[in-house]
């Protein structure tokens, strides 16, 4: 199957952060997350966010990977399985963000921001007719740059 046509498929994903053992809580909404891939005829996808350096193990990943299995989670796409967008561990994936991050700021989107926290507030609290989710004001974007 092409990446393109992979796209079209409903992708569940389960996101744990190997910085300690998983708890009933982990189980919970990864029980949620494979139950909604399913019933939306999808794959369920199994990434590792081990970006915490200081605090992410590899006995941690490990356990994680074994609980889960465990627990009778099954997904189609990991760390521990591969897929077509792999890698699955996010420290592994650097090259793809950094790609990312440079496109933006050669295209001139990457610019400092002046705001407060309560300026963010704000701007989150202020109404926004007929949006789903609040859109940036632009307060801090250069002048020129509307897109």
């Amino acid at each position: 199957m092409t990446k393109a046509a992979n796209r079209s498929i409903y992708r569940g994903r389960l996101a744990p952060s190997p910085t300690g053992y998983l708890h009933l809580g982990h189980a919970r909404t990864f029980c949620i997350a494979q139950q909604r891939a399913r019933s939306h005829g999808g794959i369920l996808v199994l990434r590792n966010e081990d970006l915490d350096r200081a605090r992410c193990r590899a006995e941690f990943v490990e356990a994680m990977l074994e609980d889960l299995s465990w627990f009778g989670l099954k997904w189609e796409e990991g760390p521990d399985v591969g897929g077509p967008f792999a890698p699955y561990s996010q420290s592994e994936r650097r090259l793809y963000y950094q790609a990312g991050f440079d496109k933006l700021r050669t295209g001139g989107f990457v610019y400092p921001c002046r705001c407060s926290r309560q300026d963010v507030l704000r701007a989150l609290q202020a109404p926004h007719a007929g949006e789903d989710e609040p859109i940036y004001p632009g307060t801090c974007r250069p002048k020129g740059n509307s897109t």
